[in-house]
C-alpha cells in the first residue's frame, strides 16, 4: 500500500483493494461450491456404495440358487430320462416274454386239439369195432336152440370177442380226451390272462413314459430359462463389480481433490473473511485519508 500510494493518487489504490476484496469473495464462493460439490459427491458415492454392494449380494445369492436349481434339474432329468429308458426297456422284454408265452400256448393248443382229433377218431373207430363184436355175439345167442351144445366160434371171432370188454380202453382214451380239453381250457385261461395283464403293464407303461415326457419337457424348459438367468445375473454380477470398482477408484479422486479443501475449509473461510475485513479497514483509512 505504500507503493500504491507512492505511485500514485489514492483512489487507484482503493480500486486495487476493491479488486482484491471482490477476488476474494469470489475465492470463497468458489470453496464453499467446491466443498458442497465434494459433501454431494461423497454422499452420492456412498450411496452408490451401499446400492452396488446390495445388488452384489443379491446377485450372488441368485448365482447360488440358479447354480443349485440347475444341479437339482440336471440330476432330475438324468432320472427322468434313465427312467423312461428302463421302462421302455422292460416294455421291450415283456413284450418279447409274451410273444414268447404266446407261440409257446399256440403250439399247446395246436398239440392239444391235434391230440384230440387223433383220440376222437381212434376213438370213434374202436367203438365201432366194439359194437361189431357186440352185435355179432347177441345175433350169435339169439339162433342157439335152447339146450343145445354152442357152435365153434367163427374163425377170427374168438379173438375179437377177447376185446369185447374194450370198454376199459374207450373209457381210458375218452379220459385222455378230457384231459386233453382241460389242458386246452387251462391254456386259453392262461393266455387270455396273461394277454390281459400284459396289456395292463403295457397301458401303465405308456402313461408313466407320457408323464415322464412331460416332466422332462418342463423341467427342460425350467433348465432353459434358468441358465439364460444365470447368465445374466453372472452378468450383472461382472458389471456391479466393474461399477463397485470405478466407484472405489473415483472415491479416490475426490480424496485427493476435496480433502484439503474439506479438512480446512473452515480456517480458510474464516481467515479469507478476516482478510476481506482487513482490506476493507484499509479502504475505510485510504477514504479518511483522502479527505
Amino acid at each position: 500500500m505504500a507503493t500504491k500510494l507512492s505511485e500514485g493518487p489514492l483512489d487507484k489504490v482503493t480500486e486495487s483493494i476493491e479488486t482484491m476484496i471482490s477476488e476474494l469473495k469470489v475465492e470463497q464462493k468458489e470453496e464453499v461450491k467446491h466443498r458442497d460439490f465434494c459433501v454431494a459427491e461423497f454422499n452420492e458415492n456412498k450411496h452408490q456404495t451401499v446400492v452396488n454392494e446390495d445388488e452384489l449380494s443379491d446377485l450372488g445369492a441368485e448365482i447360488d440358487m440358479l447354480t443349485s436349481n440347475i444341479d437339482t434339474l440336471t440330476k432330475d432329468l438324468k432320472a427322468a430320462n434313465a427312467e423312461i429308458d428302463d421302462t421302455k426297456l422292460q416294455m421291450k422284454r415283456a413284450g418279447e416274454d409274451r410273444e414268447a408265452e404266446n407261440a409257446e400256448f399256440q403250439q399247446t393248443v395246436a398239440d392239444q386239439r391235434a391230440a384230440q382229433q387223433i383220440l376222437t377218431m381212434a376213438l370213434n373207430r374202436m367203438k365201432e369195432v366194439y359194437g361189431f363184436v357186440q352185435l355179432k355175439a347177441t345175433v350169435h345167442r339169439v339162433k342157439q336152440e335152447p339146450g343145445a351144445a354152442a357152435p365153434p366160434m367163427p374163425e377170427g371171432f374168438e379173438e375179437q370177442s377177447q376185446n369185447s370188454g374194450g370198454g376199459g380202453a374207450l373209457g381210458m382214451i375218452q379220459t385222455i380226451i378230457d384231459d386233453s380239453k382241460k389242458m386246452e381250457m387251462d391254456a386259453l385261461a392262461a393266455e387270455q390272462d396273461a394277454q390281459t395283464s400284459y396289456t395292463g403293464f403295457t397301458k401303465n407303461g405308456n402313461a408313466s413314459i407320457k408323464a415322464l415326457l412331460k416332466e422332462v419337457t418342463d423341467k427342460t424348459e425350467k433348465k432353459a430359462r434358468a441358465e439364460a438367468d444365470l447368465v445374466r445375473a453372472k452378468g450383472g454380477h461382472s458389471q456391479t463389480l466393474k461399477d463397485l470398482e470405478s466407484l472405489h477408484e473415483y472415491k479416490g479422486t475426490l480424496h485427493k481433490s476435496c480433502d484439503f479443501v474439506m479438512e480446512h475449509f473452515t480456517d480458510r473461510q474464516e481467515k479469507r473473511g478476516d482478510e476481506i475485513k482487513a482490506l476493507q479497514q484499509a479502504t475505510m483509512i485510504l477514504e479518511n485519508v483522502s479527505v
